[in-house]
């Protein structure tokens, strides 16, 4: 990769992770909650497709850290950690299908949608482990609820958003 490529993959990762500190933020400031409309999903997601898998993941460390150590939310323990996990699964399954080239509208739905599970899923079992760990109940209706019925708005934004690009 040239130096110019490399430069600009990195200008835009930094941009992202911004967003991703950012939006949550102003969320919280407003009173509006992050866990349904997802903020911080949303510009990892863009760095998964437009940096690539590597970036994508950098993004979902870094912006999962800095809005808990800035902001306290997401706390740090389990949620923080298995936040990374969700959101490096996510945007490197997303990066892998933007390979992809152009799919079909449906393709690219049912492909958006099995890396929302499947990213979902990975944050899912890391909860459940750490909570576990630390001698926590976590029920799979917790889960169904908390992945899939409270955030149903943020899905279907982030489902726009991949039709749209």
């Amino acid at each position: 990769m040239n130096t110019n490529r490399l430069s600009l993959k990195i200008t835009f990762c930094a941009l992202f992770t911004a967003l991703a500190v950012i939006i949550p933020s102003v969320f919280h400031l407003t009173g509006v909650n992050g866990r349904i409309f997802l903020p911080m999903h949303i510009p990892v997601f863009l760095c998964g497709i437009v940096c690539g898998m590597s970036f994508g993941i950098m993004s979902s460390v870094l912006s999962v850290i800095l809005c808990s150590v800035f902001s306290g939310s997401p706390p740090l323990y389990p949620t923080a950690i298995s936040m990374i996990f969700e959101l490096s699964a996510y945007a490197s399954i997303i990066a892998v299908i933007n390979r992809l080239k152009h799919p079909k509208l449906y393709i690219m739905v049912l492909l958006m949608l099995s890396a929302m599970i499947v990213g979902r899923g990975v944050g899912g079992v890391v909860t459940a482990s750490l909570m576990a760990i630390s001698g926590m109940n976590y029920s799979f209706q917790i889960f169904v609820t908390a992945n899939f019925i409270t955030p149903w708005i943020g899905i279907i934004i982030q489902l726009i958003i991949a039709i749209i690009l």
